[in-house]
């Protein structure tokens, strides 16, 4: 019984002496040794939980069961199901590893530090929390602490309606676990933004790089490039950087960057390829394939077939449902792109590249002629990253399908900001779509002309 009660690496090292016989007993005693937990029971040190993380490309965070302080509450469980849906949440987002509630909810009941989460768990980052209830009503309290420095980067409460959430209404968890990977994205990105590259962790380094050329500043997009190539020296076999470096490529010929697009196209087809050599099974290197192909070479077919690939390798790849709906939307297919993007939208609630998906999903709405919906969503996106000239573009054709024309005349001129010296002609030769929809990119284009952009 005394054994049963105590965890391993948390109380003891605890080794298994089996049946033992002891002096004036007459039937064997089951036995066990105790050792501090610094330490195997045969004395071998432990190997420093940096060292194993370091490995992952992944930043690792630990959800602790919540504690409910209400008293002879007849949901004494609703801490621990909190805490196994904020799991279940954020399991969902590709760049973040959480840990499973088997290692977590050992700590239920304990005293602990976030030092000891890092130590014990190898977690960069643990979100602890309470509850209380009064009828009928539960306040969830909240935060998400750096385990290294245990600094608390952000800290929340929420009200919502218990009988609600026990039947199925997840919004509480879906507004925690928006809260708490928008921080931790922020925190590695400002890591990532401050420290020379050599020292820094791996998975401090792929959110980072990920974020920064999704911030479409040059200074970030150019670091990004310089991180992923660094990821690629210090992972050589890791296929995850090399197929962000396809994504690099894309992007820098999508927001005009590159002198020569065909360039990037080959740049892109290079590393994408090699990302599939290192790990053929991974849907991520097939989905940068079918982008690079969509995007830069108005290769549907292709496209279409890395992207199918993909998702028979991962049904659930968000991002590969997302880029499946920019395909459709390029030539003029609304339902389908819509269908497609509310796949991805549904698939993925809380990625760190929330704005890029809104985007996208703005597209396909606006391809379906729902322009109400493309301006919300549009709109959105925005409000997270107010540099991306493709949302804007939207945003201006939803407002002049609408009769906004001073709103669609606002967002011209927020693009023109950006880019002063594009034009409809630069639109019509950049879309993807230009070849195998023509009359739909066309009145795409006429619509800008409308909203104010320049027709030369």
């Amino acid at each position: 019984e005394v054994r049963d009660a105590l965890t391993a690496d948390l109380d003891a090292d605890i080794e298994d002496l089996g049946e033992c016989f002891l002096k004036h007993v007459a039937e064997p005693v089951r036995a066990f040794r105790a050792s501090p937990v610094k330490q195997y029971a045969g004395g071998v040190a432990r190997a420093p939980s940096v060292e194993r993380r370091e490995k992952d490309l992944r930043t690792t965070i630990a959800v602790m069961p919540f504690l409910v302080r209400s008293v002879a509450s007849e949901h004494a469980v609703l801490g621990e199901i909190v805490a196994e849906e904020l799991i279940l949440s954020l399991s969902r987002v590709e760049e973040l590893s959480v840990l499973s509630r088997l290692s977590t909810f050992a700590y239920v009941g304990r005293n602990f530090s976030a030092a000891q989460v890092s130590k014990t768990l190898s977690a960069a980052y643990v979100v602890t929390g309470s509850l209380r209830q009064a009828a009928g009503h539960a306040t969830v309290f909240a935060e998400l602490a750096e385990t290294t420095e245990g600094i608390v980067l952000w800290a929340d409460s929420v009200r919502f309606p218990t009988d609600d959430f026990l039947h199925g209404d997840m919004e509480v968890i879906d507004k925690l676990s928006s809260a708490i990977c928008d921080a931790t994205v922020r925190t590695e990105l400002r890591k990532s933004q401050s420290a020379p590259l050599p020292n820094l962790q791996s998975s401090t380094l792929m959110m980072g790089a990920i974020g920064s050329m999704h911030r479409a500043t040059p200074a970030d997009f150019s670091r990004a490039r310089l991180i992923l190539e660094h990821l690629s020296d210090r992972h050589p076999r890791s296929a995850k950087p090399f197929a962000w470096r396809a994504k690099w490529h894309v992007l820098r010929a999508v927001q005009g960057w590159a002198e020569r697009p065909e360039d990037e196209a080959s740049a892109a087809l290079l590393v994408a390829d090699a990302a599939i050599r290192l790990d053929p099974f991974s849907s991520l290197p097939h989905t940068m394939r079918g982008l690079v192909h969509a995007y830069l070479r108005s290769e549907f077919v292709s496209a279409e077939a890395s992207y199918q690939e993909a998702l028979r390798l991962n049904p659930s790849d968000s991002l590969a449902w997302l880029l499946v709906a920019a395909m459709h939307a390029f030539v003029g297919k609304g339902i389908d792109a819509t269908r497609a993007a509310d796949r991805a939208l549904q698939l993925s609630p809380i990625d760190p590249m929330r704005y890029f998906y809104d985007s996208l999903a703005a597209s396909a709405a606006l391809t379906a002629e729902n322009y109400e919906r493309a301006l919300q969503l549009a709109t959105q996106s925005l409000r997270a990253n107010r540099l991306h000239a493709s949302t804007l573009r939207v945003l201006a054709i939803a407002r002049i399908e609408l009769g906004d024309a001073d709103g669609a005349r606002s967002a011209i001129g927020e693009l023109l900001a950006i880019d002063p010296n594009y034009s409809a002609t630069i639109f019509l030769a950049r879309h993807p779509g230009r070849v195998a929809a023509p009359d739909f990119v066309n009145r795409l284009a006429a619509s800008l002309i409308r909203a104010g952009l320049p027709s030369k």
